[in-house]
C-alpha cells in the first residue's frame, strides 16, 4: 500500500509540474499563450491544442535550444524535416513518395486527362512536366542501403503511370533535376535554367507559335539565402550561396508575366524559387523568367507554392479568360503530389468572377461578421512559411465605399512560420479591414501559399485583399 501510495504521489506531483511550469512562465515571461478555446467542441479543442503547442512561452524558448540538440548532437531533424548527412536536409513528404508503397494512378490520370481535353477542345496544347523530388536525387546523403551510381530513385509506380500519360498521347517532359539546394526543397539555379531550355526546345519543336518580338537580357547575380526546411526546424544553419540570372527587358525593366500570351505556364514553388523574393533566394530569376528567356517570347503564369495538383487549376477555372491567345500550357508540379496532391476535376470557366469585383477601387475601410474562414498550417509545419488565408465576410458595410453584402478577404495567417491574428478567428467574430480588389494585389500576394474556402459558391463572389484596420 505505502508503494502504490508513493507511486500515486509521484504521478500527481509530476501531473502538477506538466500542468502548472507552462502557466507560471507565462506569468514570468508575459504573453504568449493563445487564449482559452472559444468552444467545446473538438475542432475548437484540437485548435487550441495546436496553438497551446506553438505559442506557450515553455515552447517557444525551449523549442529552438532542443532543436538544435537533436540536429547537432543527435542528428535528428524534427517535424517533416530530416537530416541526411553532412548537414544534407530532406523534405518528409518527398521521402515517403519517393520510398513508399506506390499511388493509385487512378485519380491523376482521371485529372489529367479531363484537363487536356477540355485544353484541347479550346485548340490548346497540354504539356505534364513532373519534378523529381530531391530524396530522388540526392539520396547518397541519406539512404543507408547501396544503391546504383547515377541512379536516380522513383516510387514504385511512377513508371507505370508515365506510361499510361504516353500511351494515352498527352505530351510529358519530366523535370530530373542534376543539383538540389543542400538545406532546401528546391532545385538550384543551374538546374532550373537546364529544365527550362529543355522545356522551351520541347515547345519549339511541336508547336508552331508566332515570329519572336520581344528581346530579354540576362544578369546574373549572387545571393545568400536560408533554406525553406532550415526554417522549418528553426535552427541556425550556415547560408548557402548560389548564382541566379535575373532577367530583365531591353530597357533594364525586372520581367514580368504577360497575360493573353500563347503559353500559359502552371507551376508551384519550384516555378517560384529564385522569383518571389520572401522565398529567401532573390526574384526575377525563377523558371517562368527563365523559359522566357530560353523561347525569346513573353509567357503567362499561374503560380502558387503550394498544391500544384489541382490549386492552378481551379485558379484556371475562375479566370479561363486567360486561354484566349493560349497555344500551349505547361502544367509543372513536384512528383510527390502523385502521392499526396488532391487531384479534383475543375471545368474551365464554371466558376467565372466578373473581371473587376464591386467598389471600392483601392483601399476602404470595411465591416463584417466572419462567416466562413480556412486556416493556415501549424508554424514549420510546412516549407512555405508564408500562407494566405481565406475569409467570407457578411453583412458587409463601408461608410466610404459601395460593397456588395458578402465577399471573400485574403489575408496573412502566417508570416515567417508565425501565425497572424486571423489564425484565431472564429465564425461569427466581426472585423474590421481595409479592403481592396484583388486584381490589385494579385500581383503582390498570388504567388504564396493560400488556403482556399472549398464552397463553390464562395468562388463566385467578389474578392479582396484585407489588411487589419489598425
Amino acid at each position: 500500500m505505502a508503494a502504490f501510495s508513493k507511486t500515486r504521489w509521484t504521478i500527481v506531483i509530476l501531473f502538477c509540474l506538466t500542468v502548472g511550469v507552462p502557466a507560471l512562465l507565462h506569468q514570468l515571461f508575459g504573453e504568449g499563450a493563445p487564449p482559452l478555446p472559444a468552444g467545446v467542441s473538438l475542432p475548437h479543442i484540437e485548435a487550441y491544442e495546436d496553438a497551446l503547442e506553438e505559442r506557450s512561452p515553455l515552447s517557444e524558448r525551449l523549442r529552438p535550444w532542443t532543436q538544435q540538440a537533436l540536429t547537432h548532437v543527435g542528428a535528428a531533424g524534427g517535424g517533416q524535416a530530416y537530416l541526411g548527412r553532412g548537414g544534407w536536409l530532406f523534405y518528409q513528404p518527398d521521402i515517403e513518395h519517393t520510398s513508399g508503397p506506390g499511388f493509385s494512378v487512378k485519380e491523376p490520370l482521371a485529372a489529367i486527362l479531363d484537363f487536356r481535353r477540355q485544353l484541347e477542345a479550346r485548340g490548346i496544347r497540354l504539356i505534364v512536366m513532373p519534378v523529381a523530388p530531391k530524396s530522388a536525387v540526392e539520396w547518397v546523403h541519406f539512404a543507408r542501403r547501396r544503391i546504383e551510381p547515377e541512379s536516380v530513385l522513383r516510387n514504385p509506380s511512377y513508371e507505370a503511370f508515365m506510361e499510361r500519360l504516353r500511351g494515352e498521347g498527352v505530351w510529358t517532359l519530366e523535370a530530373v533535376p542534376r543539383a538540389y539546394l543542400k538545406t532546401d526543397t528546391h532545385w538550384t539555379p543551374a538546374a532550373m535554367r537546364e529544365a527550362a531550355e529543355e522545356a522551351a526546345r520541347f515547345i519549339e519543336a511541336r508547336v508552331e507559335l508566332t515570329p519572336r518580338t520581344d528581346r530579354y537580357v540576362r544578369q546574373t547575380r549572387s545571393v545568400e539565402g536560408r533554406g525553406d526546411l532550415a526554417g522549418m526546424l528553426d535552427i541556425e544553419l550556415p547560408a548557402e550561396r548560389v548564382e541566379i540570372e535575373p532577367i530583365e527587358t531591353a530597357d533594364g525593366t525586372p520581367w514580368e508575366a504577360r497575360r493573353g500570351a500563347e503559353i500559359l505556364l502552371l507551376g508551384d514553388s519550384f516555378s517560384n524559387i529564385y522569383s518571389l523574393e520572401e522565398m529567401s533566394w532573390g526574384s526575377s530569376a525563377g523558371f517562368a523568367e527563365q523559359l522566357s528567356y530560353a523561347l525569346g517570347r513573353p509567357i503567362d503564369r499561374i503560380v502558387l507554392n503550394e498544391g500544384g495538383s489541382h490549386t492552378t487549376r481551379r485558379e484556371l477555372a475562375r479566370d479561363s479568360g486567360r486561354l484566349a491567345a493560349a497555344r500551349v500550357v505547361l502544367w509543372q508540379f513536384a512528383t510527390r503530389e502523385l502521392s499526396w496532391g488532391n487531384w479534383r476535376l475543375y471545368e474551365l470557366g464554371s466558376f467565372e468572377r466578373s473581371p473587376e469585383p464591386s467598389k471600392p477601387s483601392g483601399a476602404a475601410l470595411a465591416r463584417g461578421a466572419v462567416l466562413e474562414l480556412t486556416r493556415p498550417p501549424a508554424p514549420g509545419s510546412t516549407p512555405y512559411g508564408d500562407c494566405v488565408v481565406a475569409l467570407r465576410l457578411g453583412e458587409l458595410s463601408s461608410a466610404g465605399a459601395e460593397l456588395p453584402a458578402e465577399a471573400v478577404a485574403f489575408v496573412w495567417g502566417m508570416r515567417a512560420h508565425e501565425w497572424t491574428r486571423a489564425a484565431s478567428l472564429e465564425v461569427g467574430d466581426r472585423v474590421e479591414l481595409r479592403l481592396r480588389p484583388w486584381s490589385e494585389a494579385e500581383a503582390e500576394y498570388g504567388r504564396y501559399s493560400r488556403k482556399e474556402l472549398e464552397s463553390e459558391e464562395s468562388w463566385l463572389l467578389d474578392v479582396y485583399w484585407g489588411e487589419w484596420a489598425e
